[in-house]
């Protein structure tokens, strides 16, 4: 199952969060039973680091931060063509790979 990410791919993970404020990107809002805050996700958009061999994905951040997420998390899936053309802006840049010099 982890054969179908590959460095450089663009994933979107959806995120659970609890806050009294959702944010302007926030998605699927629900107030909690006593109404004092609001449970929400947020698409967070990373690009593929590393693929591990415990099933496990290393990720990086548009700020450039690394998370690891298991590969089997219903959360995480390839960003399809369109979405990585509308969101462009959201994924973190390619890895920029060493050039080397002619010896």
């Amino acid at each position: 199952m982890a054969a179908h990410f590959r460095p450089g791919d663009c994933v979107i993970y959806r995120k659970q969060k609890l806050s009294a404020h959702p944010g302007p990107h926030a998605q699927d809002i629900h107030p909690a039973p006593n109404g004092d805050t609001y449970t929400y996700s947020v698409l967070k958009f990373y690009r593929v680091v590393a693929v591990e061999a415990d099933h496990t994905i290393v990720v990086r951040t548009r700020r450039g931060r690394q998370r690891t997420l298991a590969v089997a998390d219903a959360a995480i899936r390839l960003a399809h063509w369109w979405e990585r053309l509308l969101f462009a802006g959201r994924f973190p840049p390619p890895a920029v790979q060493p050039t080397q010099r002619p010896v």
